[in-house]
């Protein structure tokens, strides 16, 4: 299986999607797209987990917000460069995250474990 699948499983709507494209792909002799950053989703009573990324080379781990207020979200890094990120409640931190890891843009780590400072800012 792809590393994709062995992290999210097949049966995911995202896995599927991704998928079909490149075989989609495959079939027509167009060369394959970017893989899409792995991806998923789950709600848990009045939590919401987004996970971005995959977090097998990161050599750090950098936590956004405080857990304790159910609001938050954890960076997996790899020197200044996000691998994957679990929000918890942090839609702004997931979202950002998750571009960030696709277009593989350093961060300001110390702006990035400020939750006062943006995401959008952390990114800028």
């Amino acid at each position: 299986l792809p590393l994709y699948d062995r992290m999210f499983g097949p049966e995911s709507v995202p896995s599927a999607l991704e998928q079909a494209k490149q075989v989609a792909c495959a079939i027509t002799g167009r060369p394959a797209p970017t893989p899409e950053v792995p991806w998923n989703w789950s709600d848990q009573y009045d939590l919401k987990l987004q996970i971005a990324g995959l977090p097998f080379d990161a050599d750090q781990i950098l936590v956004r917000g405080d857990p304790a207020s159910g609001k938050f979200a954890i960076f997996h890094l790899k020197g200044d460069q996000i691998q994957s990120v679990e929000a918890v409640n942090a839609p702004p931190e997931y979202m950002m995250g998750r571009q960030l890891i696709g277009n593989r843009k350093p961060v300001n780590l110390d702006r990035l474990a400020d939750p006062s400072v943006s995401m959008k800012e952390v990114a800028a």
